[in-house]
């Protein structure tokens, strides 16, 4: 069978271009690398087998976990020092990567309609 490769343009908010830049520099790989790694992690939380997903405990803690961080940005952002500013900046791409990452899998685990 012939591996299929699908170019793909995505646009990425400043702060989350920055983000991924500085994990591909950290890990030795180039930009477009550096995203592939980000999606095959999430797409392996997905534990997706034969078409059909399974049962996925880890989203419900996701979708918990997105709601705190989506509070203590709101809760730093109204503190005025560069500490918190520096905090909830990176609460922010944090917040950014989690969501898509549960967009993703909630797109690639419904059923086919």
């Amino acid at each position: 069978m012939e591996a299929i490769v699908l170019q793909v343009t995505i646009m990425l908010q400043p702060e989350l271009r920055e983000r991924v830049a500085h994990e591909a520099a950290r890990k030795s790989r180039s930009f477009a690398s550096q995203v592939r790694h980000f999606l095959t992690e999430g797409l392996q939380r997905v534990e997706h087998r034969n078409g059909s997903a399974t049962a996925l405990p880890w989203l419900a803690d996701a979708k918990q976990r997105l709601e705190q961080m989506q509070a203590e940005h709101a809760r730093l952002a109204k503190i005025d020092e560069a500490d918190a500013e520096a905090r909830a900046q990176d609460l922010k791409v944090k917040i950014h990567i989690l969501a898509r990452e549960i967009e993703v899998t909630e797109l690639v685990t419904r059923p086919d309609e």
